[in-house]
């Protein structure tokens, strides 16, 4: 299989070096990045990688692409919890490439219950997924998750207030997933898609 070539979970499939060269021949340097390695293979181990990574796969040899978020779980500290993977699906977003051909935008929608876009999204979550998070915890919920250039976003100019901001995003958005996907964007009004991630 592709992942068994490439990512076997049985063997050692990368290495870390600097990228000076002269620094890699150094014993002290050389030490402290095979103690890196190590402690990245172990939370790559105590994680869904290679699960997830096989969906990727699949996607690969299929379609010629894929999309793999990597993030980090949630915890009640602020200790490092373990990654996060999960291979979304082909269909379920869009890309866009920057000038030099290479991808610089993922946008997609997902829907969680309010309970869980509360908790994932504390900090930018709407006043409708709060409310519904109160009365009704296993409501589902919209959320439309972007990465994109922060460029894109301050050559809009800058907002005044951070809600303008998080209004700026989600317009942007939304016109960049339906251009994207060759529909008619929905007018500013429509809230059904609640912002819920910021650009990377």
């Amino acid at each position: 299989t592709i992942g068994g070539a490439l990512t076997s979970s049985a063997i050692e499939w990368f290495r870390l070096k600097t990228r000076d060269a002269s620094l890699n021949v150094i014993k002290r340097v050389q030490d402290w990045l095979e103690e890196c390695e190590s402690r990245i293979y172990l939370a790559l181990r105590q994680s869904n990688f290679y699960q997830e990574a096989m969906e990727l796969y699949l996607d690969l040899g299929a379609f010629g692409t894929g999309c793999l978020f990597v993030g980090e779980r949630l915890a009640s500290d602020s200790q490092f919890s373990g990654f996060l993977f999960r291979a979304h699906p082909v269909g379920s977003y869009v890309i866009d490439e920057g000038p030099d051909g290479m991808v610089d935008t993922v946008i997609r929608c997902e829907a969680y219950t309010a309970r869980a876009a509360l908790a994932l999204f504390p900090d930018t979550a709407t006043e409708r997924m709060r409310t519904l998070a109160e009365g009704k915890p296993e409501e589902p919920v919209k959320t439309l998750h972007a990465v994109v250039p922060r460029k894109d976003l301050h050559a809009r100019g800058q907002a005044k207030g951070r809600q303008d901001q998080r209004g700026r995003f989600g317009r942007f958005a939304r016109r960049r997933l339906a251009a994207a996907a060759g529909i008619a964007a929905r007018g500013d009004g429509d809230n059904r898609l609640d912002r819920a991630r910021g650009a990377a």
